[in-house]
Formats: structure tokens, C-alpha cells, sequence
């Protein structure tokens, strides 16, 4: 069992664009088809589509105000290039102003994608390498340099970094937010430690959410297949007094094994995750946030061993990794002109991995009288 938790303060930083300016950011059985899914797997497939199309009515004014490919294409070079980023600098900057190779996936992009992960979306970054190892665990590096447990790439969501300094990488199955509460992704391809430390030293991948103030209402997501065997999402966002704001969401999955040489994948993925977040606005210069999150994931893996006493020299064990994940946020931002303003953000991050080996089947443990 491994544990670690880690805290972080960001210090109160300017976004003083004027100012520099003046001086010159498997769970369950293998099926085939519809037939063979289990019946539990319908129902919650079946609950979700009727409570779907319940809240469609509520979702076509939000779909409506996306925007559409002909308005991209009516878009200007310019106003393509003035998209707003914060990962280059940590200041509030446009990609032309942007002294770095940046890619911005915007929540338009993810929503056409068809994606359902988090690490889906990320290959569409050009020069990112995202590979699947198997059927829950990925490979995510930049610059030619990618492994299960890249430390040379800076992840963050709102700010918050989910490098583990135990095993020197990000769990991606751990990191389980709703796609449609991700406001852009934006994916630095290039060094970035001189702003960010050390673990930035090949790109930094920056995710931010959406305020409670965008996410008003109900939202319900829910599909179901062969493989993808049941995958849902509920969220609510509502609004307490004049100022206060808030949104809460659950969301939950199960994967089937996938396929593997050898006949015994064991790489089925299920998992959860429920999370709050509140914004306060008292007042139009200042913005309070507090956001909590807790995320369980469990995944199959199977680890080789070697054996020395014969054929075939080698033992694969099956097991089940359960990654338990929590954090609680807080930030105040305080604008004070159009072109300056600081924020001060504070976490607290806990996660546990649990590995349970089952080497009983291969090897039985008997009494041996003496």
C-alpha cells in the first residue's frame, strides 16, 4: 500500500500585463453485442438515456450557444491567435503574445471529439505522444520522452498538481473529471521549468474547469456498449442568494478486459467520483472558490515475476489496484484594473494506492507435516 499527500500554496501573483509591458500558462464479464451485456448493465444504461432525454429539453439552449463550425470559420487569423491562455507565463496572455509551442482544446473541441477520457482528448494535441498500454493505463510524455510514469511533464487541473512525487508520475486513471465541466485544456509543448519547476521540463498540460456560474442547471450523460459497458454522468449547478453559485456532480464507469496475446488481459476498469464546487462573487473585482473532489478507481493488472525452478521461467499475477483520491481547493482572485490582478490558491491532496496480489492460485500454501 502506498500513500502520500501533498500541500500547495501559489503565492499571490501578478497579472500585470501593463506593467511589463512598460519594462518591454473491468470489471465484469466479456460479452459479445447487446445480448450479452449483463442485465444490471441495461438498467443503469436504460435509466440514464430516460433521464437524458428528460433533460434534453434544458440542454439545447446551452448547445445552442456553443459555437458552430461556420462561426469558427467566419473567425479571423486574429482572433484565432487571441485566444486566452494562462499556462506560458502564468499571467493572463493571448496564443500570439505567447513566446511558446501551445495548443488550446476548447470545450467546442471536446464536445465533438467524442472522447470519454481525459487522455482521449489530450491526442489531439499535435506532438504530444499519448499511448494505451492497456485497458487502464496510458502513457502521456512530449519531446520524444514518454512513459507510464513521465516526470518530465507538468500536469495541473485549476492549478493544482497531480504529480505524484512517490512514483514520480500522474495515475491518468485517477484523474476523472466530467468533460463537459472542462472549460479549455491548454498543452505546452517545450520547456517551462524556469516558470513552473522542475517537473515542467518538457511541456506542462494546464486543465480549467468551469465556474459554477457556466454550469447552472442539470446535466445527464450515460452510454453503454460491449466494452464500454455502462459510463454516466450527473451534474446540477444552482445558485444560493444573489452571489453564490455552485455545482455538484457524480460520475461513474465500468470496462471490460480488452484483448491480449497470451488470453488473460486483466486490465478491466471501473470507478467513481463525486465533487462540489462553490464560487462566491461579493463583489465584481473579487471571486472566491472552493472546490472538493473525491475519485476511487479500480483497475486490473497482472505483473511478471520470475521463476527459477523451471518452465516456464517466468509467472504473471493477477491483482486489483484501488487508487483513492481526494483534495479540497480554496483561491481568491482579486481583479484591479483591466489589465492587473492577483490570485492566492491553497490545496490539500490525499491519495492511496492499494495493490492486492493473488499469488495463491499459483503457488498454494500447504501444511507439511513434520
Amino acid at each position: 500500500m502506498k500513500r502520500g499527500c501533498s500541500f500547495g500554496m501559489a503565492a499571490a501573483r501578478w497579472n500585470a500585463r501593463r506593467f511589463f509591458q512598460g519594462l518591454e500558462k473491468g470489471h465484469g464479464k466479456s460479452s459479445k453485442g447487446w445480448k450479452n451485456v449483463e442485465p444490471r448493465g441495461r438498467f443503469f444504461f436504460g435509466a440514464f438515456c430516460a433521464a437524458g432525454l428528460l433533460a434534453a429539453a434544458g440542454a439545447r439552449a446551452a448547445v445552442a450557444e456553443a459555437e458552430s463550425p461556420e462561426q469558427l470559420r467566419s473567425m479571423s487569423l486574429e482572433d484565432l491567435l487571441n485566444t486566452e491562455v494562462t499556462s506560458v507565463s502564468r499571467t493572463e496572455s493571448t496564443v500570439a503574445d505567447s513566446p511558446a509551442a501551445i495548443t488550446v482544446i476548447t470545450q467546442d473541441m471536446i464536445r465533438r471529439s467524442g472522447a470519454t477520457t481525459i487522455m482521449e482528448v489530450l491526442r489531439m494535441v499535435p506532438g504530444l505522444d499519448v499511448a494505451r498500454i492497456d485497458g487502464n493505463k496510458w502513457a502521456i510524455g512530449s519531446r520524444g520522452f514518454n512513459n507510464r510514469f513521465q516526470h518530465f511533464l507538468l500536469v495541473q487541473v485549476d492549478g493544482r498538481s497531480v504529480y505524484s512525487p512517490q512514483t514520480s508520475g500522474v495515475f491518468w486513471d485517477a484523474v476523472d473529471i466530467p468533460l463537459e465541466d472542462i472549460e479549455r485544456i491548454e498543452v505546452i509543448r517545450g520547456p517551462g521549468a524556469s516558470v513552473w519547476g522542475a517537473n515542467a521540463v518538457n511541456g506542462v498540460i494546464n486543465i480549467t474547469t468551469k465556474s459554477a456560474k457556466d454550469t447552472q442547471g442539470g446535466m445527464v450523460s450515460a452510454g453503454g456498449g460491449s466494452k464500454e459497458q455502462e459510463f454516466g454522468t450527473f451534474r446540477y449547478g444552482g445558485k444560493a442568494g444573489e452571489n453564490l453559485f455552485y455545482r455538484i456532480y457524480g460520475k461513474g464507469f465500468d470496462r471490460d478486459k480488452q484483448a491480449s496475446p497470451d488470453g488473460v488481459p486483466n486490465d478491466q476498469w471501473r470507478g467513481e467520483s463525486t465533487g462540489l464546487r462553490m464560487d462566491w462573487l461579493p463583489n465584481e473585482n473579487d471571486t472566491l472558490t472552493l472546490d472538493s473532489e473525491y475519485t476511487r478507481s479500480v483497475k486490473g493488472t497482472k505483473d511478471k515475476f520470475p521463476v527459477t525452478n523451471g518452465p516456464p521461467f517466468s509467472v504473471y499475477f493477477p491483482e486489483d489496484d484501488t487508487t483513492e483520491n481526494g483534495h479540497v481547493l480554496g483561491r481568491w482572485s482579486r481583479k484591479l484594473d483591466a489589465d492587473s490582478g492577483w490570485t492566492l490558491q491553497a490545496y490539500y491532496d490525499h491519495w492511496q494506492i492499494n495493490d492486492t496480489h493473488d499469488i495463491r492460485s499459483y503457488f498454494p500454501i500447504t501444511r507439511r507435516a513434520l
